[in-house]
C-alpha cells in the first residue's frame, strides 16, 4: 500500500457507490505498506468502517483464493504497474477487473470486453462504471466474465513459459 497504488480511489469509489446506489457494497483491501494508516483514517473519515476490510499481506494461496471467491470485482487503481499479473489472476476467479487506462498492460489485458478501464484518479467514474455494469443484462455480464476466463486461461503461467521456451529454442536452433 503506497501512494502510486492509489487505493484511496477505491475507498472513495465505495463511498460514492453506497451514496448513489445504496446497495451496501463492501471493499476488501489486500496488502501492507506505508499508506495503510492513512487509508484506515480515510475509511474512518468517510464512515465506511463496516464496509471495508483490511487483510494485510496474503502469502497463502488458499487464503487469497477465498478472498477472490467472496468478491465480484477487482478494482486496480495503481498508476505504477508494468505487466499487471493481478488482472488475469482475478479473471481466473470470475471477477470483473477495473483498472486505470494507459498504465502498463491494462489497456491490452482489458480490451475486447474483458474488463473496464477508467481514467486515473477517478473514484466517481469507478463507482459509475460499477453501477452501469450491475445494470446490464446477465448475458452481457457473462460475456465479460467468460472473456476474462478465456484470457486468463490463454495467458496462464504454464502457457507463457511454454511460449518463452519455444522462442528460446527457436533462437538456439538458428544459431
Amino acid at each position: 500500500l503506497e501512494k502510486l497504488k492509489r487505493v484511496q480511489d477505491a475507498i472513495i469509489a465505495l463511498y460514492f457507490l453506497n451514496k448513489k446506489d445504496n446497495n451496501n457494497y463492501k471493499l476488501s483491501i489486500l496488502g501492507e505498506g506505508v499508506e495503510k494508516d492513512n487509508l484506515a483514517g480515510l475509511v474512518r473519515k468517510l464512515k465506511l468502517n463496516k464496509s471495508v476490510s483490511f487483510f494485510g499481506h496474503i502469502n497463502n494461496k488458499t487464503d487469497l483464493e477465498k478472498i477472490y471467491l467472496k468478491n465480484d470485482i477487482l478494482i486496480h487503481t495503481s498508476l505504477s504497474e508494468g505487466t499487471t499479473k493481478v488482472l488475469p489472476e482475478a479473471m481466473s476467479f470470475g471477477l470483473l477487473p477495473i483498472a486505470v487506462k494507459g498504465v502498463g498492460s491494462n489497456d491490452y489485458i482489458l480490451s475486447d470486453k474483458r474488463g473496464i478501464l477508467v481514467n486515473p484518479k477517478s473514484p466517481e467514474e469507478i463507482a459509475d462504471e460499477i453501477i452501469k455494469f450491475n445494470n446490464i443484462s446477465s448475458d452481457k455480464k457473462k460475456e465479460y466474465i467468460d472473456n476474462g476466463y478465456k484470457y486468463a486461461d490463454e495467458h496462464s503461467l504454464e502457457k507463457e513459459l511454454d511460449k518463452m521456451w519455444e522462442f528460446i529454442f527457436t533462437k538456439v536452433d538458428k544459431a
